[in-house]
């Protein structure tokens, strides 16, 4: 039997939601490189660069720059006042994509922000904690 491959279509999985590259800053002012980006930034110092409006994040290889910590997150305290001057709620999430012409790392804002908890909160009285 001979197969006639033009009335086919190949079956491929759907891209992810959500990028696999990612930086979150957390409401105390908390810088995080998820783990699947540390493993391609590698040991190489990076600089990390916020545009003035804050919707993209730049992270580039530069003689120079800093020497990012194996956990990926960085203590920056005066970056939640940022935010709030631009009136964006924290935590936020950038999506991460390699730049192959600038040879660079780009997030943009992920105007999703952060997944809420799953967990619900429990209103403890002070009944509750003491035993």
């Amino acid at each position: 039997m001979k197969i006639d491959y033009s009335q086919y279509f190949e079956v491929k999985p759907d891209e992810p939601a959500r990028s696999l590259y990612a930086v979150t800053i957390t409401a105390n002012g908390k810088l995080n490189i998820n783990g699947k980006l540390m493993e391609k930034l590698k040991d190489e110092p990076q600089n990390i660069l916020l545009s003035k409006d804050l919707k993209s994040i730049i992270i580039s290889a530069h003689e120079g720059s800093m020497k990012l910590p194996k956990s990926g997150s960085l203590k920056i305290t005066t970056i939640a006042r940022k935010f709030a001057e631009h009136k964006i709620k924290l935590p936020v999430r950038y999506a991460i994509k390699w730049e192959k012409e600038n040879e660079l790392w780009m997030g943009i804002l992920d105007q999703d922000v952060m997944p809420k908890s799953t967990r619900k909160k429990r209103n403890l009285k002070i009944e509750d904690v003491i035993v």
